[in-house]
């Protein structure tokens, strides 16, 4: 049985696919006691048992709680003489330009645990200063006095030549056995001197708790286990373990990729993905069934983690976002969230404050019945009180301020679809909107609409979409090298010999892992002499044609062509292990049927009763589907389709549109 299981901030979706094809879908309340309890409890909820699996594909928002929250182990740093406050210096500019008192982000290692060494590499790699051992060894020592838990070493220049941070890590490794520590090199090494330190620290201060955390799931799973990092591959636990940063945004991209094979099942090539769940929302572009990649993302403002993911747009719109009253009166939702404990008020777990999922179950959009399959129960009194608390202040009742809040966070998750459509001159009305998640059908129509998008899909499985995605995600490792050279080095030898080396590197990674026959990538980031940002490129066929893929990309994005040289800035390998797809749409499910037989709702949007229906019931309708206004109901998720829509079943999934028939 393969299992993909996506630990998310208030749920744990796990999907157990059987030799039969049966996919069994399971959903847990996470408890806050630990990945193994939540994982063995969707496990039982989908009727398997830990000795069953197979195959385990894991994904986690544990490595992205410790980056924001700033939980993570307490990290020494040892760089260049010189360089000591590269951390606290960050960037020239600022979040907020004219704010009087404005103060940068605090450097994530204090100035005392950031300690300084001789020796120094140029940056053609040669060396100009020897590295002393007896210095570096007494900054370890010091550091291990100083009760740090792991070490980050990020040396000038390092890119270009790693020997001195590697024989830096390798005195730490005799001074302070079993503590781990991060070579910066080996998690970005590229040029930038402030992105590399920044990169190396963060993931350094995840390591412990993600080598933990590993070891406590595969006590629980014994069968082997991949991690999906941000780039929207796998990979396997001793990767994920010494490189967690890699896998900060592991859970909404095996979402996307579980998208995208739902568009290319329905024949739909420009999509915008939106991944609601209890905590927030993720939106992503996918155009021809291309995903856009970005090279950085910042966990805070000016605290860059360099590591290559999906772009996606992430707001914190969620289930358990919680409204509330700003200083100025005005009615706000999100990004606070109740989570799973305490949880909203109708969660019946000591939540008071009204959340999203309060409001959609007063405006009758959930039922009372419950959730997962009826295995959570839904305190509508509770969630009124909490709504009338807050409808008080503007002077409405608890259904005005529900329709309030569904109001607002169909807004905030609208914005967040522009930021990755208009903001890059794409028009939203040309895509279709591909919602899942738990709470991804209750607000899909109400964005959809916002944004004058016509066409709505709810993929079959949605509520649990990222554990699908998890079962075909292919493996994928890559190793980085900055080049900075003119684009016609790519056709040289001397680069065929860089590029066989990072495959080489990337090998060494997957070494007594059992793989399937790797492809190799050859992949490199482009752009015009002396400008700031690159643009990535496959090296394919002739590597002579690379300067005009490269300008006709430039144009499709940026509208012009320069006259100016071409430069390649840095190259990478990937490989990559192919794993079956799986017919997501056409997938038999077992998933529990909705708690309630009832046939009709009262829907507050509307003010009427409105029919509730289910997928088979979408299945025995005819061509012209049904006309909304109605809730598609399912075990562990609602879908509101409003007036001016229909509702049809194809190819397994769920489609809401204001047009002709699909």
């Amino acid at each position: 049985m393969k299992v993909g299981c996506d630990v998310g901030g208030t749920f744990t979706d796990l999907v157990a696919l059987g030799e039969d094809g049966v996919m069994r879908l399971g959903k847990a309340l996470n408890s806050g006691t630990g990945p193994a309890e939540g994982t063995l409890t969707a496990l039982r909820a989908a009727g398997a048992q830990p000795e069953e699996v197979t195959e385990f594909s894991h994904g986690t928002t544990t490595v992205t709680n410790l980056l924001i929250e700033r939980t993570g182990a307490t990290v020494g740093l040892i760089t260049t003489r010189g360089f000591r406050d590269i951390l606290e210096i960050q960037y020239s500019f600022r979040e907020r330009t004219f704010a009087a008192h404005y103060r940068k982000e605090p450097a994530l290692v204090p100035r005392h645990l950031r300690l300084e060494v001789g020796g120094r590499i140029e940056r053609d790699g040669t060396e100009s200063e020897p590295l002393d051992r007896a210095e570096v060894e007494a900054a370890c020592r010091a550091l291990l006095d100083a009760g740090v838990e792991c070490l980050a070493v990020s040396l000038y220049n390092a890119y270009a030549n790693p020997a001195h941070e590697r024989a830096v890590a390798d005195v730490w490794r005799e001074v302070a056995p079993g503590r781990p520590v991060t070579v910066a090199t080996e998690v970005d090494a590229r040029m930038g001197e402030y992105e590399r330190v920044s990169t190396a620290t963060l993931n350094a201060s995840a390591v412990p708790a993600m080598r933990a955390y590993a070891e406590e799931l595969c006590g629980a799973i014994s069968a082997p286990t991949l991690y999906m990092h941000s780039a929207g591959g796998v990979v396997t636990p001793p990767d994920a373990a010494e490189r967690p940063i890699q896998l900060a945004l592991s859970g909404p991209a095996a979402g996307v990729l579980a998208a995208r094979q739902v568009a290319r099942e329905l024949g739909i090539g420009d999509v915008i993905t939106l991944d609601m769940g209890g905590t927030s929302c993720d939106v992503c572009l996918i155009r021809d069934g291309e995903l856009r990649e970005r090279d950085t993302f910042d966990v805070a403002f000016g605290v860059p983690a360099r590591v290559r993911s999906i772009d996606i747009s992430t707001v914190g719109a969620g289930g358990g976002s919680i409204g509330w009253v700003d200083s100025g009166g005005a009615l706000q939702v999100g990004p606070r969230s109740a989570g799973a404990l305490p949880g909203p008020a109708c969660y019946g777990r000591g939540g008071i404050e009204p959340t999203v999922t309060d409001a959609n179950l007063v405006l009758g959009i959930l039922g009372g019945e419950g959730l997962l399959g009826g295995r959570l129960a839904l305190d509508r009194d509770a969630a009124e009180t909490a709504l009338q608390g807050l409808g008080a202040h503007f002077g409405v009742d608890a259904v005005g301020a529900a329709k309030a809040i569904h109001q607002i966070v169909n807004a905030n998750m609208a914005q967040a679809v522009r930021q990755v459509t208009v903001r890059h001159g794409i028009d939203p009305r040309s895509c279709a909107l591909v919602a899942f998640g738990g709470a991804g059908g209750q607000h899909a129509t109400g964005v959809a609409d916002e944004l004058g998008i016509a066409t709505v899909v709810i993929p079959a499985h949605s509520s649990v979409l990222s554990a699908v995605g998890l079962l075909t995600a292919d493996v994928r490792v890559s190793e980085t090298r900055t080049l900075l050279e003119p684009v016609a080095f790519v056709a040289t030898a001397e680069a065929d010999a860089v590029f066989e080396e990072l495959r080489s590197e990337a090998a060494a990674r997957l070494a007594d892992t059992d793989v399937p026959d790797l492809l190799t990538e050859r992949w490199v980031g482009v752009r015009y002499a002396d400008q700031w940002h690159e643009l990535p490129l496959p090296v394919a066929g002739d590597p002579g044609s690379l300067a005009e893929r490269f300008e006709a990309e430039h144009e499709r994005r940026f509208g012009t062509r320069l006259a100016d040289p071409v430069e390649v800035v840095d190259c990478w390998v990937t490989l990559v292990g192919l794993r079956p797809d799986v017919a997501i749409g056409t997938a038999a499910s077992a998933e529990a049927p909705p708690p309630s037989a009832a046939s009709t709702r009262e829907l507050q949007l509307v003010g009427a009763e409105v029919p509730v229906v289910t997928r088979d019931d979408l299945a025995a309708a005819d061509a012209t589907g049904i006309a909304g206004p109605l809730l598609v109901e399912e075990g562990s998720t609602v879908t509101v389709v409003p007036s001016a829509r229909r509702a049809f079943l194809r190819a397994g999934h769920v489609l809401i549109t204001t047009g002709p028939t699909p």
